[in-house]
């Protein structure tokens, strides 16, 4: 599998084994795929399938035991290297004593990179926290320190931005709320961006084409295409055609879980 010009997210033949207590455990077998760049592509398995290990492949914090991975056209350790991925956990992981201001500009230290003020204040009011650039995270809601989180991820201006159930903890009225915030800074950004979740209706709402994954040895069940179309609102969630994708989904899901079963 060869990267494309306009390649986003690329997995060739990839597979990660584990040791665990003197035994080998496969957590993925043979994933292959590929997105175009500037696509969203959300991942949907049952826990343990290797979601989460394959986005922490692509964040250059685990090595496949086979296979590739590129990102825009390079490797996870390329793009982690020059600061160019963005990265959000279920946790925002937030240093207490530090502002939202401080808590994003952050990420730009990390890498060598004098913070400039105007950037971050843009992005403040693009995460919708203008007028909190000088609270503690004590001070914020769970959905606003998510909201720094997403922040700090964009603040290098990433190629690519990966997310490991970012809103997985909150309550679903502000998960939903979040999803609406999370398509508008897309379109605003244009980011390769990957988005490992448990909740079907997240991925269809948020994504281009969503990966069903089997069971642990985690595998390639299908690669949907959603078919609705760019912008999406509120009300997509209350059609009737909605509610038929997602009910595909989980056919799909539920005849992986019963095949593995056997």
């Amino acid at each position: 599998m060869a990267a494309q010009p306009d390649a986003g997210i690329l997995l060739d033949g990839v597979s990660k084994t584990f040791g665990l207590r003197g035994a080998s455990v496969t957590a993925l077998e043979k994933i292959s795929f590929a997105t175009r760049r500037g696509s969203f592509t959300a991942v949907i398995g049952p826990s343990g399938c290797g979601k989460s290990t394959m986005l922490r492949m692509l964040a250059d914090l685990e090595a496949p035991t086979a296979g590739r991975l590129f990102a825009n056209g390079r490797t996870p350790s390329d793009l982690r290297r020059d600061g160019k991925l963005g990265i959000v956990f279920q946790e925002p992981a937030l240093l207490p004593w530090l502002t939202v201001r401080a808590n994003i500009d952050l990420a730009l230290r990390v890498t060598g990179t004098r913070p400039d003020g105007a950037d971050t204040d843009a992005l403040i009011d693009l995460v919708g926290l203008d007028g909190f650039q000088d609270a503690r995270p004590a001070e914020l809601s769970g959905g606003m320190r998510q909201r720094v989180a997403v922040a700090r991820a964009l603040v290098t201006a990433p190629e690519v931005l990966l997310l490991d159930e970012p809103f997985g903890a909150l309550d679903e009225l502000t998960r939903r709320r979040l999803n609406h915030e999370l398509l508008r800074i897309w379109a605003a950004q244009a980011t390769t961006t990957m988005l490992v979740t448990h909740s079907i209706e997240e991925a269809a709402f948020l994504s281009d084409t969503v990966i069903v994954m089997s069971p642990r040895p985690g595998r390639i069940l299908a690669e949907v295409e959603v078919p609705f179309g760019r912008p999406r609102d509120a009300g997509l969630l209350r059609e009737a055609a909605f509610h038929r994708f997602a009910d595909t989904l989980s056919e799909i899901l539920a005849a992986g879980e019963a095949d593995a079963r056997g």
